[in-house]
């Protein structure tokens, strides 16, 4: 931060006598008058190309932001939630659960859910955002 101080007042003794060196003595106020004019112009040039440069560091940022968030994926990013009633729960205990098996009660309602979203999913129409698709035929979605 600086500081520049320029007087703005023409004392009485600096005002110019009507004499015929009075247009000089004009052109000394006028010049004067131009230095207050760009000093203060500079002062707002100053201000406001601080204010730009500012802004474009913060945009700046927030792009980095973005990018760092997209180049670190995590699981969690992938992550879905959903309730189940007990109903739903209860009938796959009674029709899918299978004591035999060496998995546990949850692992199998794990891999009992997962099988039936990546049936539905697969059954859905391609957007074609992996590139060109063909009617009518379905890919085989695998969830992790």
């Amino acid at each position: 931060m600086f500081y520049l101080q320029t007087p703005c007042k023409i004392r009485e003794k600096q005002l110019p006598k009507p004499t015929s060196a009075a247009k000089k003595e004009f052109s000394n106020i006028a010049k004067r008058k131009v230095y207050g004019l760009m000093v203060g112009c500079l002062g707002v040039f100053v201000y406001l190309f601080a204010l730009i440069y500012i802004d474009y560091i913060k945009q700046v940022q927030k792009n980095k932001a973005i990018d760092f968030d997209v180049k670190t994926i995590t699981a969690g990013d992938y992550t879905v939630e959903f309730d189940i009633s007990h109903d739903t729960y209860d009938k796959w205990k009674k029709h899918y659960h299978k004591l035999a098996n060496p998995m546990n009660e949850m692992a199998q309602f794990k891999l009992y859910v997962q099988s039936k979203i990546e049936e539905r999913v697969s059954a859905m129409d391609d957007l074609g955002y992996d590139g060109p698709t063909q009617p009518g035929v379905h890919k085989h979605i695998k969830i992790a």
